[in-house]
């Protein structure tokens, strides 16, 4: 928001970032299937850091424009379509069957654990030593994550049978889902969120912060992190929640969005 005081550039970054994830995830998830997903994630990883470390140096040479921005987000949309599918899929490889719901539930609140914690940090670091530093810490926050993956063992070698199946990804994906409608309307519920909900914090919370609260980016970061502590509880809630009492939840938490 130091670039333009529009909500138009705002959404417009948003939507340079989500249209690729729109148009590859399902790609993403099939390479999942496909590939070693350890190998997957690491390069997504380093993409990231060069986005982080690129965008910067531009911002602390004072030579970046909003089209950059743009294009950055663009990229970033591509590395997530391949990393957010592979990271879900492998959850459930690291774990025993009977551990696949708690393992989803952990990783979903280290998720908003960061969502909490990750704003607060770039709000105080914008506030002390600029924007540049936000960004050049976010490059090596990745560290952890590729020291992570690099300790996993190889992806193990499938049989002719299993490759086979892995080739047909996407159609038997789509074929399921159409199916269960479960599954179908877990998508739908998603999909409202990420058009109507997310929008609201990631687009104008910036605006809000600045033009009518007149708040510096310490007092932004503060607020994305609070936007983020319902989810962390809510994760960490399901963690020890029966299997049965999982969906009245769901619906009493999408009517109380409502």
């Amino acid at each position: 928001s130091t670039l333009t005081t529009k909500a138009v550039w705002l959404g417009m970054a948003q939507f340079a970032a989500g249209l690729p994830m729109l148009a590859l995830t399902m790609v993403g998830g099939s390479a999942a299937d496909k590939y070693d997903k350890r190998k997957i994630l690491l390069i997504t990883q380093f993409v990231q850091i060069a986005l982080a470390v690129g965008i910067g140096y531009l911002v602390w040479s004072g030579t970046i424009q909003i089209w950059h921005i743009l294009m950055f987000a663009a990229i970033l949309g591509v590395s997530n379509s391949f990393e957010m599918p592979t990271l879900s899929a492998l959850v459930p490889e690291l774990v025993t069957r009977e551990q696949i719901p708690s393992g989803i539930a952990i990783d979903r609140s280290v998720f908003h654990g960061s969502r909490v914690v990750g704003p607060t940090i770039g709000g105080i670091l914008i506030g002390a030593w600029g924007t540049a530093s936000a960004f050049f810490a976010n490059a090596i926050s990745f560290v952890a994550l590729i020291v992570a993956l690099l300790s996993l063992p190889a992806r193990r070698k499938a049989t002719a049978e299993e490759e086979e199946k892995r080739k047909t990804g996407i159609k038997d994906g789509f074929r399921f889902v159409a199916n269960d409608r479960p599954s179908f309307a877990m998508i739908i519920l998603i999909a409202t969120q990420s058009v109507c909900i997310f929008p609201i914090i990631t687009v104008m919370m910036p605006l809000y912060v600045r033009l009518v609260l007149g708040l510096g980016p310490d007092s932004l970061g503060f607020l994305m992190g609070a936007a983020a502590v319902g989810s962390l509880i809510g994760s960490i809630f399901l963690i020890g929640l029966a299997r049965e009492k999982r969906v009245p939840l769901m619906i009493l938490c999408a009517l109380g969005v409502v």
